[in-house]
């Protein structure tokens, strides 16, 4: 489509969705094929979801291209990819390897942003946490597909994991501090998920990280390659980037300035517009106009006066008009 999406994969989705706000920033060319339609769908929780019509586009999903119907209707997510496609593509889901088989292609499933998922972290024998002591608990992995460097974040109700770095040995396996600070003993079954391994970029971990930066580093320029961002927000990639720890995060700044490109001002006259909300100003029936006199300004305010009237005309935001309230304009300069 051009434009880049993230899929959520549900297979117990009947139809293949795109949403409103991807529709709205496709090409000219690609919204006039959409076929509109009347008819609505229903949510797993009973709710009215309504289609504003059926579009048919070539998608790419890593590397695997085919040409997909989708129906546009608001959703939250950027499009999903329902039974239809998993039917017609041959598709197979490894739930526990987190894959998607596509025509005999293998893609990793990734969060939204584009991180390996999060794997459950499972106790591998039946033990028992003595009152107000901690053990190590030896642990599995529950998928094949993690990062070999890891954060474990605990999940337990009595008793506490504590959150730690680990590079999970051949078998998936890691060594757990565990913590009863009950007044009773605990136990825990074999297969219990007490915890969650999320993959850690290596560049994300080093000196203590404060604002701006590592702690006691010296600003350096930046030599990677310009990012592909619209022009018009290339200031505030710059801005975003001197707080971002890995290439992870400035991958993530990217994708989020090209995705909402189009809500950033190109410039002064760049304003927008909406009409879906009318402004009133409701008086009361009795009330009498207020009619100011205009302040006295000298030459240089006047004509400043008068160029930005002529700039918000042209724009369209003012019109010309002879009522019975009037209030002074009042200029007030900025520091720069």
């Amino acid at each position: 489509m051009g434009r880049p999406a993230h899929f959520l994969i549900d297979s117990g989705c009947t139809s293949n969705l795109l949403s409103r706000h991807v529709f709205d920033r496709l090409p000219a060319g690609m919204k006039a094929q959409l076929v509109k339609r009347t008819d609505y769908g229903t949510m797993a929780d009973g709710s009215r979801l309504n289609f504003h019509g059926m579009l048919t586009v070539p998608i790419r999903v890593r590397s695997v291209q085919v040409t997909v119907s989708l129906l546009v209707c608001p959703l939250k997510e950027d499009a999903i990819i329902g039974m239809p496609f998993l039917t017609d593509q041959c598709c197979e889901m490894n739930f526990q390897e987190s894959t998607l088989v596509v025509n005999g292609q293998k893609l990793i499933c990734t969060d939204r942003d584009g991180r390996p998922l999060v794997s459950k972290v499972q106790v591998v024998r039946t033990m028992t946490l003595q009152p107000r002591s901690e053990m190590v608990v030896t642990c599995r992995l529950t998928t094949h597909t993690y990062q070999p460097l890891g954060m474990v974040e605990g999940s337990g109700d009595r008793y506490m994991v504590a959150a730690s770095l680990h590079l999970p040995d051949e078998k998936g396996r890691v060594a757990l501090r565990c913590l009863n600070p009950t007044d009773s003993p605990v136990q825990v079954a074999s297969g219990t998920v007490i915890g969650s391994y999320t993959g850690v970029d290596e560049t994300e971990i080093g000196q203590p990280w404060t604002e701006g930066g590592p702690k006691g580093a010296k600003p350096s320029q930046d030599t990677r390659p310009d990012p592909k961002v619209a022009p018009h927000v290339k200031e505030l990639y710059s801005q975003a980037i001197v707080h971002c720890r890995s290439d992870c995060d400035r991958q993530q700044v990217v994708r989020l300035l090209d995705q909402y490109a189009d809500v950033f001002s190109k410039g002064d006259g760049d304003v927008g517009r909406t009409t879906l909300v009318q402004h009133e100003i409701p008086t009361i029936s009795d009330a009498q106009p207020i009619r100011q006199t205009p302040y006295r300004v000298g030459p240089e305010k006047e004509a400043e006066i008068d160029r930005q009237v002529s700039e918000l005309a042209k724009q369209g935001m003012i019109e010309q008009a002879y009522g019975a309230w009037s209030s002074p304009v009042v200029l007030v300069r900025k520091k720069d």
